[in-house]
């Protein structure tokens, strides 16, 4: 049980010391007069300063250490008072076994010896005696002994303790002054240099600034200046050259939509070889001669018409044949308001039904100039 107690104490004494150098280690890093929450007890105490943990864990080893050291000695000396007493025990046999064999080897002479018989037991009940005072003597003498030794080692250990305990809280002093003077010293440096790159920092953006604001309004007039240019250039490109026809008069009758092969090679049979022959042919001539009907002929050649007018691509004219537009008469007799809203209608409506239309909704400028080139 004692042995028990001994490593409890020592568990106790070896936490302690854990906790003190924790407490040196909170006290380095977070400094000795900061508070912090401890893990087990921090629920029950709240936050506490770092110092008065170290303390606590200090004063909390010194006397578990104390009691450990204190249990160690009792414990060997009641140890070492056993063996002496085992020891008298030991010569006290062997000097009854002796008094057995004597007994036996005087059985025989009893007669002679027996009152020397009595006055040995007498004696020896008197050493029994004798020696038990002076093991009673003995065993007082030991605990007052081991008292004192125990006072004595207490009093050096609590002694050691406290200089120990002395020298670290001076040295954690000088270290800390150490440290705030470092801290404050590095922290001045870097205020003046931060200060410093601060003000370099400034003066460059300044700079930038004006830079942006110079080469911003530099942009902004390029800017105005590459839209003048545009609008000239639009102008002049609108006032001297033609945006490009689908076809042309030179072009092969089967790139009219609607002009498939059987149909081109009955207009070669007719010497009709290009778009301008096409235009140029009688539709009742074309009806009489293919197995195309002259209505279908007159379409076809109002097909080729638009297919010749600038701008016009091929999905344009599929637009226009949705609202009525068959040649290039019908186009150059529109108005360019009321054309644009039968195309919104045709567009929409191919939207309601499920259709996804070929175009967008054309401009009113890009119909006028559909209109425009149709006039020409």
């Amino acid at each position: 049980m004692k042995g028990k107690a001994i490593w409890i104490l020592s568990f106790f004494t070896l936490l302690s010391a854990l906790n003190a150098v924790v407490g040196i280690v909170l006290s380095i890093n977070l400094g000795i007069e900061a508070n912090f929450q401890p893990y087990l007890i921090g629920s029950l105490t709240g936050a506490i300063p770092v110092y008065v943990y170290l303390i606590a864990s200090l004063v909390g080893a010194l006397i578990f250490l104390a009691a450990t050291s204190a249990s160690i000695v009792s414990e060997l000396s009641k140890i070492e008072l056993l063996n002496k007493i085992n020891q008298r025990a030991e010569l006290l046999q062997d000097g009854q076994a002796l008094l057995k064999a004597n007994q036996d080897e005087i059985k025989g002479v009893a007669f002679l010896i027996k009152q020397n018989i009595d006055q040995t037991q007498k004696q020896i009940t008197h050493n029994f005696t004798e020696q038990e005072k002076h093991l009673k003597e003995l065993h007082a003498e030991s605990t007052k002994n081991l008292e004192y030794e125990s006072a004595n080692i207490t009093s050096k250990i609590r002694k050691n303790l406290k200089d120990n305990f002395n020298k670290q809280e001076k040295n954690l002093n000088q270290l800390n002054n150490n440290l705030s003077t470092r801290i404050e010293g590095e922290a001045i440096d870097a205020k003046a240099q931060i200060g410093i790159q601060l003000q370099e920092l400034k003066k460059a953006l300044s700079e930038r600034e004006k830079a942006a604001k110079k080469q911003a309004k530099t942009l902004t007039n390029q800017k105005k200046e590459i839209a003048t240019i545009k609008d000239k250039i639009t102008q002049i490109e609108q006032q001297f050259i033609l945006p490009k026809t689908l076809l042309t008069s030179q072009s092969n009758p089967e790139q009219v939509r609607g002009i498939g092969p059987n149909t081109n090679n009955e207009l070669k049979a007719m010497e009709i070889t290009n778009i301008g022959e096409l235009l140029l042919a009688d539709p009742k001539a074309i009806a009489q001669k293919t197995s195309t009907s002259e209505k279908m002929a007159k379409k076809l050649q109002g097909i080729a018409q638009l297919s010749m007018i600038p701008s016009l691509q091929e999905k344009d004219i599929a637009l226009l044949e949705e609202i009525g537009i068959a040649d290039q008469q019908d186009l150059a007799n529109q108005d360019p308001i009321k054309m644009g809203r039968k195309i919104r209608k045709t567009i929409k409506d191919q939207i309601e039904a499920g259709k996804t239309p070929e175009i967008q909704q054309p401009t009113i400028e890009k119909i006028r100039s559909w209109i425009k080139y149709a006039k020409q």
